[in-house]
């Protein structure tokens, strides 16, 4: 009890006043003063306990335990642990200065420390090497903190303990690491050098199995040889794979950043698909959301490669219902998109437990699934690799019979397409500029559709591809066209059919200026377009400077049809009274093409080229070849110059062209031994299109008589024809095959 309670207690019992207090009260405050004095004995004890145990704990702990003066930093206390790690007896540092002991290169480190703890921070932990009495340097992890006092730095508190068994351990690993990526990339190196070896010896046997199938072969053996070559290309695309995966082990891909057109990209995609579905009587479409930029920076070969994986896999897993692309993008910050596209399919789906794994190299969903379809289990590793090199991720939502939509994102920056400069002095890169115009192109093959695209988006244009009629008419329902380039044999609804209904349907305000884009440029033709309600007329294979003329002549139309009219001042007046607006007037020069066609005389101006082929069948025992012109080029030079200016767009076109030429021969070779007149003239249509529009016109002249041919209902010259149709493919496939 202390004094001032003490007195306090004597004054309650009496003993201060004048009175003596009673012997009870005597007792009672010895009483109270002995409990007091007990109480007091007991808390000393206990703080003594438990000093003493703070004390051992320090003295025990297997950590370095330390107080430094706030002074000068000289050691206060420190526990034995310090001699453990260093070899230092305790007494030895007692009063002198921690830093002593750090190694030079990490003292400056240490004293700032030091400093920072007298000015009551805690500073991160540190790394110090402390000298040893062996004369060697071990690592320690420092803390430093301070011990206040009434809000006063009185002292500095440490702890260090070794971590030179941690900072082995992971260089150990660093090392570990370091011989692992190695030995990866040893392995990523050996497969791509592989892959190339081997696509080298497999090429060759491509070109001479296809050089074979264009000479003489009885059935067997055309069909042993287009097993080898089918067999060839399923090999080829295996190495592909294996070639691409290897290249993004070792670490030997990069990314390519440059413009490109997103709707053209996704477009191009869809169409690589788009026989497959055909064959599988598969819906194939594609749709942008509002959001999406017209262009964006990025490696558009990679993109493409992803999304056609996506679109291959999903024809391929779905056997009937639809396949659907929908493009997404999502606004990051200024300039910056999260692009989404999904690929939406109604095929077998896929079970929860697989949707993860299929991601894996060399994994797919089923084992069953490579016996009935197969493949490397590759492709979506690779899509996945490729996602995530760009920034992004792929994924999978899917049911099982109930289909799958798979998803990947990449980040991209919007760009703007540069206008391409002039190859040559054929053409102007910046017409699109002087003379703008909407452009729709409708041709129901692949070939011709790509051909049209590049030689307008030479010249600035962006353009919107249609396969029929029908597609056409739903496109100028969506959006206004000033221009209809428009094939006018086509499935479905041709282009004649077409052009009356756009006719019909669009008011004349609105309506677009409608150009036949055919293969046919003989006597008559042309009238039909011009009746059908054509502007103009332009035969495959194109002719840039014809091209131009009439898109600078559709232009002008253009422009002139939204400048204000009377029309437009009197609108009461019924449809009758508007003024005529019939097709324009041909130009001069093809005045005199129609006079001359009239004229039963023949013009320097047509594109196609002559031959001996009629609209009747050719006599009993005539040779039905037709004569070429030796003087001709296999090739016209529009290839070499479209591939000038986008080679990565022209060897997909190539490849195509090629692969379509090769099965329409089969077919027709199939075709013409079933007698199938209707079919085989469906199809030398069809390919004398590609051939003229690629400029191959020996080709193109060989399929324009099988045509006249088939078109007589006779076929008895076709297999004559389509042996000369073989030869004159090997030239054509050379001079194609120095692009690839």
């Amino acid at each position: 009890m202390s004094p001032t309670d003490t007195l306090a207690l004597l004054e309650q019992m009496g003993f201060l006043r004048d009175e003596p207090p009673d012997r009870a009260a005597w007792q009672e405050i010895i009483r109270r003063l002995r409990s007091e004095r007990s109480l007091e004995l007991r808390s000393l004890q206990r703080n003594h306990r438990r000093r003493r145990q703070d004390r051992a704990l320090v003295r025990e702990a297997p950590v370095v335990t330390f107080t430094l003066s706030v002074e000068d930093g000289s050691i206060s206390s420190i526990n034995p642990a310090f001699e453990e790690l260093t070899g230092w007896p305790v007494a030895v540092w007692q009063d002198r200065p921690m830093t002593s002991l750090a190694h030079s290169e990490d003292r400056p480190l240490l004293v700032a420390a030091i400093h920072q703890v007298t000015l009551g921070d805690t500073p991160p932990p540190l790394e110090i090497r402390l000298k040893t009495r062996a004369k060697t340097y071990v690592t320690a992890e420092w803390v430093l903190k301070p011990s206040l006092e009434s809000g006063r730095v009185t002292a500095i508190l440490g702890f260090a303990y070794d971590v030179s068994r941690r900072k082995m351990a992971e260089r150990d690993l660093s090392t570990a690491k370091d011989a692992a990526e190695a030995a990866n990339q040893a392995k990523g190196e050996f497969l791509a050098n592989m892959s190339h070896e081997i696509r080298t010896p497999m090429n060759a046997i491509v070109a001479m199995t296809s050089l074979l199938l264009d000479t003489k072969l009885d059935r067997d053996q055309r069909t042993f040889t287009e097993t080898l070559k089918a067999s060839c290309h399923t090999l080829l695309d295996l190495v592909d794979d294996i070639l691409d995966f290897s290249k993004i082990e070792s670490g030997k891909l990069e990314l390519e950043k440059q413009p490109f057109d997103l709707h053209r990209t996704v477009a191009d995609a869809t169409y690589m698909v788009r026989s497959q579905a055909a064959d599988k009587g598969l819906s194939l479409t594609f749709g942008f959301s509002d959001s999406c930029p017209e262009a964006l920076e990025g490696d558009v070969v990679r993109i493409r490669q992803v999304l056609v994986n996506l679109l291959s896999n999903a024809v391929k897993f779905t056997e009937k219902g639809s396949v659907k692309v929908w493009v997404d993008a999502e606004p990051i910050d200024t300039g910056n998109f999260r692009l989404k596209i999904e690929v939406v399919d109604t095929g077998c789906g896929i079970a929860p437990e697989q949707q993860e794994k299929i991601f894996d190299a060399f994994s797919q969903a089923q084992a069953s699934t490579s016996r009935r379809y197969g493949g490397t289990g590759l492709g979506l590793s690779i899509c996945r690799r490729l996602t995530e090199l760009m920034g992004g991720e792929i994924g999978v939502e899917s049911r099982l019979g109930k289909g799958s939509l798979f998803y990947f994102t990449i980040l991209a920056r919007a760009a703007r397409l540069p206008v391409r400069g002039e190859i040559s002095e054929e053409f102007d890169a910046h017409l699109a500029i002087k003379h703008p115009l909407e452009i729709l192109v409708a041709d129901d093959n692949p070939t011709n559709q790509q051909v049209a695209r590049l030689l307008l988006a030479r010249r600035g244009y962006r353009v919107d591809v249609v396969g029929d009629g029908h597609e056409a008419l739903q496109a100028l329902e969506k959006r206004r066209y000033d221009l209809v380039l428009m094939d006018v044999l086509m499935p479905g609804m041709d282009g004649l059919q077409a052009t009356r209904e756009i006719h019909r349907r669009v008011e004349p305000r609105l309506r677009p200026q409608v150009v036949a884009m055919t293969a046919s440029a003989m006597q008559g033709d042309r009238e039909q377009c011009l009746d059908a309600g054509m502007v103009d007329f332009l035969t495959k294979p194109i002719h840039e400077e014809e091209l131009e003329s009439i898109l600078i002549l559709c232009s002008e139309r253009a422009q002139k049809a939204q400048a204000p009219t009377p029309d437009e001042v009197v609108r009461e007046l019924p449809d009758e009274a508007q003024p005529d607006r019939s097709p324009a007037e041909p130009r001069p020069d093809r005045e005199k093409e129609t006079e001359a066609n009239e004229a039963g005389t023949s013009t320097t101006q047509t594109n196609a080229p002559q031959t001996k082929a009629t609209d009747t069948a050719p006599d009993e025992g005539a040779d039905p070849r037709i004569e070429l012109d030796s003087e001709e080029p296999i090739l016209t030079p529009l290839v070499e110059q479209l591939y000038r200016q986008r080679p990565e767009r022209v060897i997909p076109l190539i490849k195509s062209f090629l692969d379509h030429t090769s099965q329409a021969i089969q077919d027709l070779d199939r075709l013409i031994r079933e007698d199938q007149a209707q079919s085989v003239h469906e199809i030398a249509h069809s390919l004398k299109g590609s051939c003229q529009m690629l400029g191959a016109k020996r080709m193109g002249a060989v399929c324009s008589a099988m045509e006249s041919e088939a078109k007589s209902g006779r076929l008895s010259g076709a297999s004559e024809l389509l042996i000369q149709l073989k030869e004159e493919l090997g030239p054509v496939r050379a001079g194609l095959g120095r692009f690839l």
